[in-house]
């Protein structure tokens, strides 16, 4: 009964009372954290602590004064904060303080993710590098090329002591990769050394050549005094030199003997002998090149000593026979007095008789100090004297003439 006056009634006491009025809640005050009075058209900040309070917009219900102004340019995300994961060398990706990255070492890039370089001090093999000596340049056990250090590898590396280096022993850098010279004690056979003692030895000469008499170069250490090469007016053919007395007869000087003294009843005086005329006999006879010589049998094995222990005179020697010139002289000497009859054969040892020692063997005997040798010229053959008819070592057991000299 009442329903269709209460407007009429509300406009009427509208100055005596208030009366509801259905207006609009603001959309998001919820969110806002807002709260309403519906006796009261404003609006409360929950914010706010001062209790103040302001108009609240007609159509929005939202106080323009609490409108926030965003900057466009911030990132709103939780995470606008991170940079993100820091980077890792070997992941592929060339970070911030990286010259390369792929994924580990390769010819191009070391696997600390620095450009590859033989000299950076990080070993890269694929690059080729056995090693890295780093900004040094070298070290003991590495190349400058970053290849491993030793002698041999045809890089010189100052570091570990090389002078040279070429590969082997050459002329001039010795196996150990040292430079070459004589007398440095290192024997350089490709440099023609035949010893090196780092100087003048008994056995080897100050130009590391074997030390031997007749070999032209004079070795004090090994007791030299002189050295011609073979027996000269100066010097002996032991490489000493000249003097009477010294038990070496040297015929070039014109020294027919040497026993060591001067008494002339020994049929030696002052070096020049009474050689007789008698090849057989005590005196024996006097060669054209002034050899005062004498005959007698021996067998092999003997040759060596026959003549001291026969009547005291010295060997003829093998080298003395081919090489100083005896054999030519000596048997000339031989075809005057004999011709071309054999001798000795199977008489005795001493044999001093030419009709006793007569027939048998055509050789000669000699010792070179190891082996016994039979040699020419052959007595029996009438064609020109040969000195190496027969060259070949004795048995030790035939016997063949051979020749003394008187020292």
């Amino acid at each position: 009964m009442f329903k269709g006056r209460l407007p009429l009634l509300c406009s009427l006491l509208l100055s005596v009372a208030a009366c509801p009025v259905n207006t609009p809640r603001p959309a998001d005050s919820s969110s806002l954290g807002d709260t309403f009075d519906p006796t009261n058209p404003t609006t409360t900040d929950a914010t706010t602590t001062s209790g103040e309070s302001s108009s609240t917009d007609a159509t929005t219900g939202v106080d323009p004064s609490m409108t926030t102004t965003v900057d466009p340019s911030a990132d709103s995300s939780s995470e606008s904060s991170s940079t993100g994961p820091a980077g890792v060398c070997g992941d592929n990706s060339i970070d911030p303080g990286e010259e390369c990255d792929n994924g580990g070492a390769d010819m191009y890039c070391d696997d600390d993710c620095t450009v590859a370089e033989c000299g950076d001090g990080v070993m890269n093999f694929p690059a080729g590098e056995y090693c890295d000596p780093g900004p040094a340049g070298e070290s003991e056990t590495c190349n400058a090329d970053c290849s491993l250090a030793e002698c041999g590898d045809n890089v010189v590396n100052p570091t570990a002591g090389e002078q040279c280096d070429e590969g082997e022993a050459t002329a001039t850098c010795n196996a150990d990769c040292t430079s070459a010279g004589c007398g440095d004690g290192i024997v350089n056979d490709a440099g023609g050394e035949e010893c090196d003692d780092g100087g003048e030895s008994a056995t080897c000469n100050a130009n590391c050549t074997d030390s031997s008499c007749g070999d032209e170069v004079i070795n004090i250490t090994a007791g030299e005094t002189c050295d011609d090469g073979d027996e000269t007016l100066t010097c002996d053919d032991d490489c000493t030199e000249v003097v009477c007395g010294d038990l070496n007869s040297n015929f070039v000087a014109g020294e027919l003997c040497d026993d060591g003294n001067d008494d002339p009843a020994d049929g030696c005086d002052n070096c020049f002998a009474d050689c007789g005329n008698d090849c057989w006999g005590d005196a024996g006879c006097l060669t054209d090149g002034g050899r005062c010589i004498r005959f007698t049998c021996t067998d092999g094995a003997s040759s060596e000593t026959a003549c001291d222990t026969c009547f005291g005179w010295q060997p003829i020697t093998y080298d003395n026979w081919l090489q100083d010139g005896y054999c030519p002289d000596v048997s000339a000497t031989y075809r005057a007095v004999q011709g071309y009859g054999t001798m000795c054969g199977d008489a005795p040892v001493c044999c001093s008789d030419p009709n006793g020692c007569a027939g048998g063997d055509n050789a000669w005997h000699f010792s070179n100090g190891a082996n016994n040798y039979y040699v020419g010229p052959c007595l029996g053959c009438m064609e020109a004297d040969n000195c190496t008819f027969w060259n070949n070592i004795d048995d030790g057991n035939y016997t063949r003439i051979t020749a003394c000299i008187r020292g």
